[in-house]
């Protein structure tokens, strides 16, 4: 077996591509691949001896002609770009040698046909110092940016090497699949997923500036877990597919990052979250001050996190074999996904069931295929890396020794789609846990201990006292507090006070005892020593305080009890029924508190009881949770919610906030409220129309509504429609017991004047909803009340043989829908359930405007926005750049579209009126001439920029609330003229045209008559200034 020698004590086999490693190919993803590797480092590197400068290359040039000429074709022209560049990084890169390839850049940009996106890729490899963006100079003031710190060629940080390497494999793995997979679109052209669904996000929300960001939804906590953004929904992807699946759309992020100068502005705040990025809480604040800086640690933190929790349920070696792996058949699944129709892998999610069916499949097909072969894959590895016979003996000893199965192993075989079952030896580990299981005694009165200090006594202490005041003053504060006449109802409360003190403190010192006085985490997440408590323990040692490194004693042991018991009670065979659990926990009650005569299972994740007739495994694979506590009964009670005709009878903590029992997609599910957010719930008590709960009453706890004989709660569910008028933004709400209503019913119950308001819109889609629409069939609970003037009519003819849309009853082939102007060519794509990758919507024969254009832009034009719906898309795309406020538009059309036209269309979507003032541009060139076409200016182009230039000598500069809009004028332009273009930048009707008047902000703020011409307005600039500020107000402000 012929085998690539390591030359770098930093790379690692376990850190290559798999047919990168030796001419053997069993087990390989990419079988072929194998050979040729060889043959071009073996040429590459003659070459490099060699060192003749004019014809140094021929031999690699050779070798290339001599593969693509081969008949069949031994090497596609792709494979042999990313072999070349997986040599060029692990060779020369990581050993710093790329000055003996200083000439071979050259060759390749004339001899590989690059397509834009790899020559970025190759230029930042062979020659980082010049092209990677940001890279670190020597004697360089800027601050320290990890994410490029990485990259220098010098670096020798052994721990963040090995995800410099997988990174790199990652981009070299996406060139390989190429621009079907959504992986290309995050590396390059991540600002397309703007009104999209992220691949792998839990929050099942399009991505928008204004709204919900990618990385909302792709948070893993401190503990390994993935957060789901909504209860209701949760994620296709689980703990530890996810990792993988993060490591690769925020890898692609951080390439895009290193390649293109325009990142940050492309990143920060169109997809990343700006809050987030710019949070400057100690928990939470990412070194550096500038925005580049943040960003890439931003994307830097979240590559550490996934990256460092793969490794920890293995070791860092397997981490970086199965994430290689996964990458590599993520490329090889792209490829073969090429001719596919509706394959699961595409560049952008239009749809939520497209990104939900990816999530699916890439757990599927991506990581557990690889999970699976994960052995195979390391002794592939290890015949490699051993050298003898001996060293052979012994690995396979090592390998045949028994581990420690822990949680985390079951519940990510528990995910394993060819897995139903694990064996029942599993339970033997349980034995192995008793001593722990007899420490698991103290969760109740350490909850009992922590709450009785974080909400009945903290209104007794001030924030400088926490440092000073004992637990004993505490106590004797809260009883002289309690006991005066109007705290009457707590006075019996007080003897359990004394005792719930006492409790938490012999709970405290037995885990003290236990653990030989260790605790975790500490400062900087380590184990530190913590002390034995008293009566005259300070406060600050016990409480949770800002400072995460201190004190926190009782919450920091409540968190190991809990986690470790939930492991404990899971470890159970998975067809095991909590019942029988409970049996077993009562069995060996020696082992646990006696005073606990019936147990209940609580689930975390999910905040409910389960019931007891159910499977762990059943359980565990409906919520995904990850801590199950055994807890005593006597602390539950049942509540009744209900809604229409129906009603749910469900088991609950009396601790647990009413608004933590109803965020339960189960429950919902059975009162048919699975469309709806737990947030438009709306709660009533009692049977009747007893009493409406605020925000506040809701998270109350349950034991708060419980009667002394604890019969059932009942609350009853209402449904809160919001609705906002557009032209105002005036808030509306309207509670609804039912959705069996129409849209009619829901203007009769706003009480509006529908004179002035006609149309309901969805706040999703921006449709206009018919009169006789009914909610019950709509999952909208958010709409926007508009006017006449503020709806548009589009219409869509799609040829016959066209699929997507449903013809209507009738018959006939066109579709005719109303929205408001405000909605956009996307929501026109999502209402209509229109595959962007296969079909579009062309406007006036011949531009495909993109999704973020909005309607008003052509509402000008006729009553009636008419589109065809086609097959594929134009060829061309085609970005125009406003040089005025920097804003961009973009559009598909035909290489025979000329100049004339282009100009045309950016007038149009710019929302323009007078072109006279504006020209465009081509790489610096003024186009003057209408009748150029595409095919004139490149016959080869499948993307072109243009700049919209003014020309205009003069500007006026109109500021609006918080908005300003610059507008080109001469002297004759009048102030009426000013008016109604700012009007229509700003989408308000013409109409209102007299209620506005304009302000010149000369020495002293002027009104301008609408008649004044910019020449009168001089006037009151003495110097000239070519551009003249103004402020637009309503009259009488």
């Amino acid at each position: 077996m012929k085998q690539t020698v390591q030359h770098n004590k930093y790379l690692q086999l376990c850190h290559q591509i798999q047919f990168t490693l030796s001419t053997h190919n069993i087990s390989s993803i990419f079988p072929k691949l194998h050979q040729p590797y060889e043959q071009l480092k073996h040429i590459l590197n003659n070459c490099v001896k060699e060192n003749i400068d004019e014809q140094q290359w021929k031999n690699l040039l050779d070798w290339i002609e001599l593969k693509r000429n081969m008949n069949p074709s031994d090497l596609n022209l792709k494979e042999i770009k990313v072999i070349l560049l997986l040599n060029i990084y692990y060779d020369y890169y990581c050993n710093n040698q790329l000055a003996s390839l200083h000439t071979l850049l050259e060759f390749i940009e004339n001899t590989l046909e690059l397509l834009p996106e790899e020559l970025r890729v190759f230029r930042a490899i062979l020659q980082p110092e010049q092209f990677i963006i940001g890279y670190p100079r020597v004697n360089d003031n800027a601050e320290k940016n990890f994410l490029n710190n990485l990259f220098t060629l010098n670096c020798q940080d052994e721990d963040e090497l090995c995800i410099r390497h997988s990174l790199v494999n990652l981009i070299a793995m996406i060139l390989m699949g190429g621009k079907q997979s959504f992986l290309w679109t995050f590396a390059f052209h991540p600002s397309t997923l703007q009104n999209t669904f992220g691949f792998g996000s839990t929050t099942h929300h399009i991505i928008q500036n204004n709204g919900v960001h990618y990385d909302c939804g792709c948070i893993i906590t401190q503990n390994g877990d993935l957060m789901q953004f909504e209860r209701t929904h949760v994620s296709e992807l689980n703990v530890p597919a996810v990792y993988v699946a993060y490591f690769s759309t925020f890898g692609a992020l951080a390439w895009h990052l290193l390649l293109f100068n325009e990142s940050v502005q492309n990143l920060y705040g169109p997809i990343l979250a700006a809050h987030a990025i710019a949070d400057d809480t100690a928990v939470c604040r990412l070194a550096g001050n500038n925005d580049r800086t943040k960003v890439c640690h931003f994307v830097r933190a979240r590559l550490l996190s996934t990256f460092n929790f793969l490794s920890i349920r293995s070791n860092q070696d397997d981490a970086c074999i199965l994430l290689n792996r996964c990458l590599e058949q993520m490329a090889f699944l792209t490829i073969n996904h090429q001719q596919i129709e509706n394959s699961w892998i595409k560049p952008i999610f239009h749809t939520l069931n497209d990104e939900l069916k990816a999530e699916q499949a890439y757990q599927n097909q991506v990581f557990y295929f690889v999970h699976e072969k994960l052995v195979e894959y390391k002794t592939y590895i290890n015949q490699l890396n051993l050298q003898s016979q001996i060293q052979t003996n012994l690995q396979d000893f090592i390998n045949q020794m028994p581990i420690i199965i822990q949680f985390l192993h079951f519940k990510t075989e528990l995910h394993n789609p060819i897995h139903s079952k694990l064996p029942i030896k599993i339970l033997r580990h349980i034995l192995d846990s008793m001593d722990f299981l007899k420490i698991t005694k103290w969760i109740y009165n350490l909850s009992q201990f922590y709450l009785l200090l974080h909400q009945t006594y903290t209104q007794l202490i001030e924030q400088d006292e926490f440092h000073k005041i004992t637990l004993e003053e505490l106590y004797n504060r809260g009883q002289k507090h309690y006991n005066e006449p109007h705290h009457f109802q707590y006075y019996h409360r007080n003897n359990n006070y004394s005792l719930i003190i006492d409790k938490g403190i012999e709970a405290v010192n037995a885990y003290h005892s236990f653990t030989d006085g260790l605790i975790r985490p500490g400062a900087c997440d380590q184990t530190q020593r913590f002390t034995k408590i008293t009566r005259e323990t300070p406060i600050h040692y016990l409480v949770t305080t800002a400072n995460y490194d201190e004190g926190d004693i009782v919450m920091r042991i409540l968190r190991t009890l809990v986690q470790r018991h939930g492991e404990q009670i899971s470890l159970f065979h998975p067809t095991t029924k909590w019942q029988q659990v409970n049996q077993w926990l009562k069995h060996f009650i020696q082992l646990i508190d006696s005073s606990v005569n019936e147990f209940a299972f609580f689930d975390k994740e999910q905040n409910i009881i389960i019931d007891e007739n159910q499977s762990i495994s059943s359980t565990i694979e409906q919520t995904k949770s990850t801590t199950i506590d055994g807890i005593s009964r006597d602390t539950t009670t049942n509540v009744i919610f209900s809604y229409e005709n129906n009603s749910v009878l469900v088991h609950a903590l009396k601790s647990m906030r009413i608004c933590h029992v109803l965020n339960n997609e189960r429950l919902l599910r059975e009162l048919h409220l699975i469309d709806i957010s737990p947030n438009d719930c709306v709660l009533v008590l009692g049977e009747m129309n007893e009493r409406i709960l605020s925000q506040d009453d809701i998270r109350q706890s349950i034991g708060n509504y419980v009667n002394i004989n604890n019969e059932p709660i009942h609350f009853r569910i209402s449904i809160s429609i919001q609705i906002m008028k557009y032209d105002n933004q005036e808030p509306l709400q309207i509670l609804l017991s039912n959705r069996n209503i129409t849209i009619e019913d829901i203007f009769q119950l706003i009480k509006t004047s529908i004179d002035i308001y006609k149309y309901l819109a969805s706040n999703y889609s921006k449709k206009i909803l018919d009169y006789n629409e009914k909610l019950s069939n709509l999952i909208d609970t958010k709409f926007i009340l508009v006017k006449e003037d503020e709806i548009c009519l589009i219409s869509i003819e799609k040829s016959k043989n066209s699929q997507l849309i449903d013809i209507d009853d009738d018959g006939k082939n066109d579709i005719h829908q109303r929205f408001t102007i405000f909605a956009t060519i996307g929501d026109i794509y999502r209402e209509n359930q229109i595959d962007i990758d296969h079909q579009n919507l062309l406007y006036d024969k011949d531009f495909v405007p993109s999704t973020e254009i909005q309607l008003i832009c052509f509402s000008s034009i006729s009553s009636i926005i008419r589109f065809n719906l086609i097959d594929g898309n134009l060829p061309v795309t085609v970005i125009i750049i406003n040089n005025q406020n920097n804003k961009s538009i973009k559009f598909h059309c035909s290489l025979t579209m000329t100049v004339k036209r282009l100009f045309f269309i950016a007038c149009l979507l710019f929302g323009l009126n007078n072109n006279n003032y504006y020209r465009l541009m081509h790489i610096d060139c003024l186009l003057d001439d209408d009748e150029v076409s595409l095919d004139d200016i490149d016959s080869t182009m499948n993307q072109i920029q243009f700049q919209l230039i003014s020309i205009a000598s003069i500007n006026s500069s109109i500021r609006y609330d918080d908005q300003t809009i610059v507008l080109p004028c001469s002297d004759n332009t009048l102030a009426a003229t000013i008016i109604e273009e700012t009007l229509k930048q700003l989408h308000i009707p013409q109409e209102n045209h007299h209620i506005y008047e304009l302000i010149a902000l000369a020495d002293d703020r002027t009104t301008i008559e609408s008649d004044m011409s910019i020449e009168d307005v001089y006037q009151l600039f003495p110097s000239h200034p070519t551009t003249i500020p103004f402020e637009l107000i309503k009259k009488n402000e």
